[in-house]
């Protein structure tokens, strides 16, 4: 969209979709003069403006610990993106190209009031810069960065961050198996600011994809060209600053640093009808954990169904 949090994931809904990395399957032939080589349907298939909506709402739940009461959550996101081609470089190899991309994403998470000392929205604006490697519209190669303000209610100074990923894919197993590694940075997440993306892409048979890919893996079942069921996990979230004021208790966790984290598992059905994709899924949240790592605090919540409903525009 994707954080290993939602700055990943926000982008890594657009980041760790990454993981299919066809642009290191080698070369390949002309089927005839009338048609396209597989280089060249790879090349048109790459989108260069991109529109994600997502909405998801996650029903009640209490805390862990503390008589705080039950609270529920909604997310919502609006991502919007153009790619500038830059050359038609044979490097890795001549089945991708190369391009500049530009966009925006704005994110914002509202959470039902209780008596815990947790914020009631957590929302981010930032830009979106990357210089990446397309081949048939997946991410082989690329570094980007989510230069914005990751806040709760008031934009400041302090809230500013530069998420940035770096990752590549690989070939394991020809036109079957691939790899996907990189690494997330962030200066607000002050207690781990690197961390480890990546996983492997599995194309089991022509219906059956295995996408073990941190921090959203799936298993997917393509029914048709244009319908896909799957189920799978997903990691969101993000690391924010709290407003400096004294509306949170106790009085040290204003103006904190606060990573948010939420688990979840479930399933869903994907629709593509180019250039729109429609997701509707539904499941389970484990819990969504609020950690105040300089004040050596923790709030997280138990489990509740959730359910999710995405929009993508590539054109």
């Amino acid at each position: 969209m994707i954080q290993l949090p939602r700055n990943v994931t926000t982008s890594i809904l657009a980041l760790l979709t990454a993981f299919a990395a066809p642009a290191f399957a080698g070369d390949t032939t002309v089927m005839s003069d009338k048609q396209p080589t597989m280089q060249q349907a790879a090349q048109e298939a790459n989108t260069q403006n991109l529109l994600y909506l997502d909405s998801n709402y996650d029903f009640a739940s209490g805390f862990h610990k503390g008589n705080f009461g039950a609270q529920a959550a909604t997310d919502s996101t609006v991502e919007i993106g153009h790619r500038f081609l830059l050359n038609s470089s044979a490097w890795p190899n001549e089945g991708g190209q190369w391009f500049f991309r530009l966009g925006a994403t704005y994110n914002r998470s509202d959470f039902s009031s209780t008596r815990a000392p947790t914020p009631d929205v957590l929302q981010n604006f930032n830009g979106e810069v990357a210089l990446e490697y397309m081949v048939d519209n997946n991410q082989a190669l690329f570094i980007q960065s989510h230069p914005g303000f990751y806040f709760s209610k008031h934009v400041t100074a302090a809230a500013f961050d530069i998420p940035t990923d770096i990752a590549g894919g690989f070939t394991i197993i020809k036109d079957k198996v691939y790899g996907f590694l990189g690494i997330t940075g962030s200066i607000l997440r002050t207690s781990t600011p690197v961390l480890p993306i990546g996983g492997i892409l599995w194309n089991i048979d022509p219906k059956w994809v295995l996408r073990a890919i941190v921090p959203q893996p799936r298993l997917i079942y393509n029914a048709t060209s244009n319908l896909a069921l799957w189920t799978g996990g997903e990691l969101s979230g993000g690391s924010y600053k709290t407003d400096g004021n004294s509306e949170l208790t106790p009085e040290r966790l204003s103006g904190a640093i606060v990573n948010y984290y939420e688990v979840r598992a479930g399933g869903g059905v994907t629709y593509n009808l180019k250039p729109v994709t429609i997701e509707a899924a539904s499941g389970w949240v484990f819990e969504r954990d609020f950690d105040y790592p300089r004040a050596d605090l923790n709030y997280s919540t138990r489990g509740a169904p959730y359910i999710r409903l995405s929009a993508h525009l590539d054109f």
